[in-house]
């Protein structure tokens, strides 16, 4: 078990999906049962079916919600107030962090906070989009 907190510890800074989990835990014989458990027991944070982040009781770095809003629904990418809040361009507090998205709007209220998408058509949907660094490990 210390092992796999320890290879855990490896994919901290992005969301984990169950497919990560599962090649972690692939020295239990039924690893799903364990990520249950880890889940009630605050180990993991389930943000959407197959999508984790790490809990309080890991006590690991959370990543950055431009990348869990960027795992969370896609294609999508960080934008509108968002964007405009992280390169100070408007004053006011941001409470959720909205992406654009060629698929269909919807929003996600999930325990690391409330995930926006709006529906951009095609043509105008790579316009103005670049890639920025958060962290050592995460752009």
């Amino acid at each position: 078990m210390a092992n796999s907190f320890k290879e855990l510890r490896n994919y901290s800074e992005a969301p984990l999906s169950q497919q990560l989990l599962l090649s972690v835990l692939n020295d239990y014989q039924r690893p799903y049962d364990k990520i249950v458990e880890m889940v009630k027991a605050g180990q993991l944070q389930q943000i959407r079916r197959g999508l984790y982040l790490p809990g309080p009781e890991l006590d690991l770095p959370a990543p950055h919600p431009f990348l869990t809003a960027n795992h969370l629904y896609g294609p999508s990418y960080v934008s509108l107030e968002s964007a405009l809040h992280y390169w100070r361009l408007i004053p006011e507090r941001v409470f959720e962090t909205s992406s654009v998205t060629i698929k269909r709007s919807t929003i996600y209220d999930t325990p690391a906070g409330r995930f926006s998408y709006s529906h951009l058509p095609l043509p105008y949907y790579a316009l103005g989009m670049a890639s920025v660094q958060l962290s050592k490990k995460q752009t």
